[in-house]
C-alpha cells in the first residue's frame, strides 16, 4: 500500500484489476482483506498523498531589513563514568 501511495480501497482495487501490479500475486479480495484488517492508511485520511498545490501569493520585503548574523561556539567533551563513555557538550 505504501508504493502504491497509500490510496484508498477502490483506487487499490482498480491498481489490481487493471494489472498495473506485475509479479505479485494479488487479487482483489486481498485487497478487501487488508482494508478490513488494517483500515485506511493514516497518510491517507490526512490527505498527505495529495499533491501540494502552489500557493501564489506576494511576499513582502521590507529593504530595512538586514540579516542578523550570531556567532555560535559549541563546546563538548567526553566523559567517562563507571567504564562508559558519555558525550556531553554545550
Amino acid at each position: 500500500m505504501r508504493n502504491a501511495g497509500y490510496s484508498t480501497e477502490q483506487v487499490a482495487i482498480n491498481l489490481v484489476r487493471g494489472g498495473n501490479i506485475n509479479n505479485v500475486p494479488f487479487d482483489v479480495q486481498d485487497v478487501k482483506n487488508y482494508f478490513e484488517i488494517y483500515g485506511t492508511p493514516v497518510a491517507a485520511i490526512r490527505g498527505k498523498t495529495t499533491e501540494n498545490m502552489s500557493i501564489t501569493g506576494r511576499v513582502n520585503y521590507v529593504s530595512g531589513l538586514r540579516e542578523q548574523v550570531t556567532i555560535q561556539e559549541q563546546i563538548s567533551d567526553v566523559m567517562h563514568v563507571a567504564g562508559r563513555k558519555f558525550l556531553v557538550s554545550m
